[in-house]
């Protein structure tokens, strides 16, 4: 009896040994061989032997050189037989191409065969580029040079109406546009892993590029701000609106964050103070600005621009024109006068609110001023009159509204007229 059970014991112990040696797991293949920090890819296995229900086949990541004394777990799969696992590169991986990879059980533990082939960690692409410069007129080109790095391919887009609009390499043809504006340039990169970086085209100072288009037609838009006589634009009421001054006009621009373009007339005269104009400044000969710092000037022969103290004309963007024709086939009949000057203001912006705006149509009016009457009047942005009301006798404080319902929706100057001096606000009708 004792010779029986002794004999099972020893069949048992055989057959569970000859279970664990046959246990092998081999990696049968990987879907690339190349890959990018936090690339996802698949990886085959063959498994054979006898593993737990609850069993979990883990794949490892060497280091760099091979080695797996120590290792990444880099995807897993509850399993007992051959599967394909899903893998991720990890991020605190580094740059290397000696890694190797194997795939482990847990129930019970056992570490398989690493694959037979060395696989890559790329460097990420790095997208650069210059270009020769960035303020052209149509008739000018620009030339890009690639500085691009760990890169195997490039793509170019150089924005709306350039010639060519794409190209493919490191080196493109110099690159003409055929109509003015502000033109993003888009640089996309692949490396060897085949990861993909494209340069912001939203971030001007972090790999997004533009190049500004100017021409020597340029057109007056419909809402351009006319200036026939002396006159001072005062706080942000004119933000983005581009200004027209006529040959009898001289406009003094102060703390006024930004304007779209100035247009400057022969005899025209402007002069700055504390502006920035986003556009262009166009000059027409004998046309005249003052006090300048920055900015891009696009003009004929015979203007004169006279800097600020403490700047020279290295900080401007010159273009010159043979001939300069403005386009008035939008422009504006008549303007409006923004604010007479004047040495001694009995009104300023500060003693004058307009709320709610932007509103819906009714606007709160609150003026404080040491005058006993006024008129107020509204103008649409061609300089049409659409609203007008004379107070007399106000005391100094007066609070009323302005009702612009039924007015379709835009931009509106609300002009307030004390005696001979006046100040101008910006309302939005939604």
């Amino acid at each position: 009896m004792r010779t029986a059970i002794f004999l099972l014991a020893l069949i048992s112990f055989l057959v569970f040994n000859s279970e664990l040696s046959s246990q092998t797991i081999t990696v049968d293949s990987i879907s690339k061989s190349v890959f990018c920090i936090g690339d996802e890819f698949n990886v085959y296995y063959t498994a054979t032997g006898v593993y737990n229900d609850d069993n979990v086949f883990v794949a490892q990541l060497s280091y760099p050189d091979g080695n797996f004394s120590s290792f990444y777990n880099i995807g897993n799969i509850v399993s007992t037989v051959s599967e394909i696992i899903i893998c991720k590169i990890p991020d605190n991986a580094t740059v290397g191409n000696q890694y190797r990879i194997r795939i482990m059980s847990s129930e019970p533990y056992f570490i398989g065969a690493e694959n037979n082939d060395n696989i890559e960690i790329a460097p990420d692409p790095y997208p650069d580029f210059a270009y020769d410069k960035h303020v052209i007129l149509i008739s000018d080109s620009v030339i890009f040079s690639d500085s691009s790095k760990n890169t195997v391919d490039w793509f170019w887009n150089f924005g709306k109406d350039a010639i060519p609009l794409t190209f493919s390499g490191p080196n493109p043809p110099p690159i003409k546009y055929i109509t003015p504006g502000r033109r993003q340039v888009k640089l996309t990169v692949e490396s060897k892993g085949g990861c993909k970086e494209s340069s912001d085209s939203d971030d001007d100072s972090d790999g997004g590029e533009y190049v500004h288009v100017f021409d020597c037609n340029p057109k007056i838009d419909s809402t351009a701000f006319v200036i026939t006589s002396d006159t001072l634009i005062k706080r942000e009421s004119y933000d983005m609106l581009d200004i027209w001054v006529c040959s009898n006009g001289h406009s003094h621009l102060e703390n006024t964050s930004s304007i779209d373009n100035i247009f400057i007339e022969s005899g025209g005269t402007v002069s700055l103070d504390g502006i920035y104009v986003y556009g262009g400044i166009y000059m027409k000969p004998g046309a005249c600005i003052n006090n300048v710092t920055e900015g891009i000037f696009i003009y004929k022969d015979g203007i004169s621009i006279n800097m600020h103290d403490h700047f020279d004309r290295d900080y401007l963007e010159e273009l010159i024109c043979d001939d300069l024709q403005f386009d008035y086939s939008e422009a504006p009949e008549k303007g409006l006068i923004a604010q007479e000057l004047s040495v001694d203001d009995h009104v300023s912006s500060n003693n004058l609110r307009i709320f709610p705006n932007p509103g819906d149509g009714i606007f709160n009016v609150s003026l404080n001023s040491n005058l006993n009457e006024f008129t107020i009047t509204v103008y649409n942005v061609l300089g049409t009159e659409i609203y007008t009301k004379h107070i007399d006798s106000f005391g100094g404080s007066w609070n009323g509204k302005v009702d612009l319902s039924g007015n379709p929706a835009g931009i509106y100057l609300v002009k307030i007229i004390l005696d001979d001096r006046s100040i101008v606000e910006k309302i939005i009708l939604r």
